[in-house]
């Protein structure tokens, strides 16, 4: 008999029945919906698949956003709810700001090119634990444990990690220091991100000699956030254990040509590098340690004339501050001039005519000058004959 190469088809014999499977696949339907809004991609996760770094995780993120930035949309003064990160930068800034990012060394920029600037962006990142770097740490770690819940647990472990970020806490935003700010400095650092639309809670604090007790700095860096600190203060702090190096998510470095081996930040850099490093290495149970876990340090410096001084000052600037890359951004590199060439300047001159009394001056200092040099060529002809006699 010829075979019936018509697939069957399971019909149900009930009205009932057929309620139930419809309402199953409703059901399912739901819960994928669910679970794809939960983890916010448009594709989920497949098990087995190889789980992302957590850098590149936030370098690209941070890249989208930083493209959503170049258009510089209007701000809304009033009502900042979730502006972007980082606000309205230049290309070649935000270029710098994502090779920082991605891993930590010292940036070196032209003068006036935008130091406070691309320091406010950075602020501003760390300080937003919405939509910064507190925010997509915990993203990406979600996520990690996502692909490594779906390829052991399978669908229990989906929705146990599920439930859990319903249910989790306000974020808190990270620790960070930042040094070497002049009080002007500081002054343009909360003049531009006021400018921005930055809310009040994301500004830096200030900490000064008046701000307080150690007791009163514990109880601020406990809540978190970005501090413009000055060295000695903060050395003071970590000295007598105000401010512990395992709860220091990291420090932003200004003006880092004045960084030696003898100086206040060096040793500040040096405390905080190996006791974190000792902290995450006994305090975590996994054997494997990423980047974030072990802090960063990001330097910036605006004065290249600087760092050509003396012998091998740059190799010496980088062991001071415990870090290997080195970021150039002159103003003939391709970004930076094709950014300036877009709006050339402008130059105008302007002829002043002299006074009637400035140009007697004027005619009286050529004719000193021409008699000086009749002297000097005179004499410079007598000598050549006394020596020829």
């Amino acid at each position: 008999m010829p075979r019936n190469n018509k697939k069957r088809r399971h019909v149900p014999t009930t009205t009932s029945d057929a309620n139930a499977s419809s309402d199953a696949r409703n059901k399912r339907a739901c819960q994928r919906s669910s679970e794809e809004n939960e983890r916010g991609h448009d594709s989920e996760v497949k098990p087995g698949a190889s789980m992302p770094l957590e850098k590149d995780v936030i370098v690209e993120e941070v890249t989208v956003k930083l493209a959503e930035a170049k258009s510089c949309p209007e701000i809304d003064h009033e009502q900042p709810e979730k502006p972007s990160i980082p606000v309205c930068l230049p290309a070649y800034l935000a270029e710098a700001f994502g090779d920082l990012l991605e891993e930590d060394g010292l940036l070196v920029l032209g003068r006036g090119m935008g130091l406070l600037s691309l320091l406010a962006a950075f602020v501003r990142f760390y300080a937003d634990a919405e939509d910064g770097y507190a925010a997509m740490i915990e993203e990406t770690k979600w996520v990690g444990n996502e692909t490594l819940g779906g390829s052991n647990g399978g669908e229990g472990a989906t929705q146990s990690s599920s439930s859990a970020m319903l249910q989790k806490e306000p974020r808190r935003p990270p620790l960070v220091f930042v040094l070497g700010l002049r009080e002007a400095e500081r002054y343009s650092l909360l003049s531009t991100l006021t400018a921005w639309g930055t809310p009040p809670h994301l500004l830096p604090v200030e900490v000064t000699n008046e701000s307080g007790q150690g007791k009163d700095r514990s109880l601020l860096y406990r809540h978190g956030g970005v501090f413009l600190i000055t060295s000695r203060i903060l050395i003071v702090d970590l000295l007598t254990g105000v401010a512990a190096p395992k709860d220091i998510e990291g420090i932003l470095v200004a003006h880092a040509e004045s960084v030696t081996e003898q100086s206040t930040e060096a040793f500040i850099l040096r405390i905080y590098r190996t006791q974190k490093r000792w902290a995450t290495h006994h305090g975590s149970s996994s054997a494997v340690t990423s980047k974030t876990s072990l802090g960063f340090v990001k330097a910036l410096s605006d004065n290249p004339n600087s760092l050509m001084a003396g012998f091998a000052k740059v190799d010496k600037i980088l062991k001071a501050l415990y870090v290997r890359r080195l970021y150039l951004y002159p103003r003939f590199h391709e970004s930076v001039a094709s950014e300036l060439e877009r709006t050339p300047p402008q130059v105008t001159e302007l002829h002043q005519q002299l006074t009637p009394k400035m140009k007697e001056i004027q005619n009286a200092i050529a004719a000193a000058v021409q008699v000086s040099i009749f002297i000097e060529v005179s004499a410079t002809s007598f000598t050549r004959s006394v020596i020829a006699i």
